[in-house]
């Protein structure tokens, strides 16, 4: 692989054991962040993870719980490249 393209909305994602960065195909809703914590966790939601995962939103950072899956996307493209000189260049194509 010589070239590879790569356009979405960035995000870093948080956890305990992990620290990592995304493209996701849309923008995340913290609606539908929260949804998913509750999905998880039922009852047991702590009240103070749902306020730390707003926090975190604001800081463009999500919570890894709040993820339907395990986000590498990043890391499976970038392994094509591992042991070569690369270009890296970021561009904003949309705020939002």
């Amino acid at each position: 692989m010589k070239k590879a393209v790569l356009e979405g909305w960035l995000y870093h994602v948080s956890a305990i054991d992990c620290q990592c960065y995304t493209l996701l195909e849309n923008p995340p809703k913290l609606d539908d962040l929260i949804a998913r914590l509750k999905e998880v966790f039922g009852e047991n939601l702590d009240r103070d993870w749902v306020e730390d995962c707003k926090a975190l939103f604001e800081e463009h950072t999500l919570d890894c719980m709040a993820l339907p899956k395990c986000v590498d996307n990043l890391y499976k493209i970038l392994r094509n490249f591992l042991g070569k000189k690369v270009r890296i260049t970021i561009e904003v194509i949309e705020e939002g």
